[in-house]
């Protein structure tokens, strides 16, 4: 019995379920990714609002 074309349709089956999942995989790793939250501003920027802050109020006085 000639058994080419049964193993041609086995590996046919095996390579589309491994490109199948492949392709999943790659969909979620592109997709799922969000991007990284704003690190906190150090004391140095603390500091400059604080300072606009209370130059807006000085000016908003006069």
């Amino acid at each position: 019995m000639n058994t080419d074309l049964p193993l041609f349709l086995a590996g046919l089956g095996i390579g589309m379920f491994a490109g199948a999942l492949v392709t999943l995989a790659a969909l979620v790793l592109l997709t799922g990714r969000r991007p990284a939250p704003a690190p906190a501003p150090g004391p140095v920027e603390a500091a400059e609002a604080i300072t606009r802050q209370a130059a807006r109020e000085r000016s908003a006085e006069q």
